[in-house]
Parts: C-alpha cells; sequence; structure tokens
C-alpha cells in the first residue's frame, strides 16, 4: 500500500545518496508511478534523473519528459532545458 510506496521511495532516495545507482534504478523499476502521490512523483521523477547521473538515455529523457508538467516557474524552463541538453547528447541510432 501506500507506506510501502513511500518505503521504496525513500529506499531509492538513500541507495542515490549513497552514490549506489544501479541498485536505485532497480529499486525505481519496481515502483508504480501511477500509484504515486504528486509530491512523490516529483520525488520519483527527480530520483529517476539522478539514479541517471546525467548520462543521456531513454530513461533520462523519459523522466525529464514525466516530470515536466509537475513543475512551474524557473524549474519548469530548467527541466525543459535539461530536456534538450540529454537529446542533444543522445548517440545517434
Amino acid at each position: 500500500g501506500a507506506q510501502q510506496t513511500e518505503r521504496q521511495l525513500l529506499t531509492a532516495e538513500l541507495q542515490i545518496a549513497n552514490k549506489s545507482y544501479v541498485s536505485a534504478r532497480s529499486t525505481l523499476g519496481h515502483l508504480d508511478s501511477g500509484a504515486l502521490s504528486p509530491n512523490q512523483k516529483v520525488r520519483y521523477y527527480q530520483a529517476q534523473i539522478a539514479a541517471n547521473q546525467g548520462k543521456a538515455s531513454l530513461p533520462l529523457i523519459r523522466a525529464y519528459i514525466a516530470q515536466e508538467p509537475l513543475l512551474t516557474g524557473k524549474a519548469h524552463q530548467d527541466n525543459l532545458d535539461q530536456t534538450w541538453q540529454a537529446l542533444l547528447q543522445l548517440p545517434p541510432q
């Protein structure tokens, strides 16, 4: 339930703080983002971005795009800028 979801989100945030990025990506992968509160969604997408360490990848870009409607003001503009920066860094397929 809600407590389990919050526990998993906190676990992922602690893993990121400890630079255990692979573990954090795994923990986040088990969370259902649709079941999160608006506050948890912001934390979830910020954790996704941190767990990808700024390396341009599809999961990183998906997190930026999903986070975009949750932000306002400067945070919203920064998110758009970071999305484009990540897109430009993607290797050609």
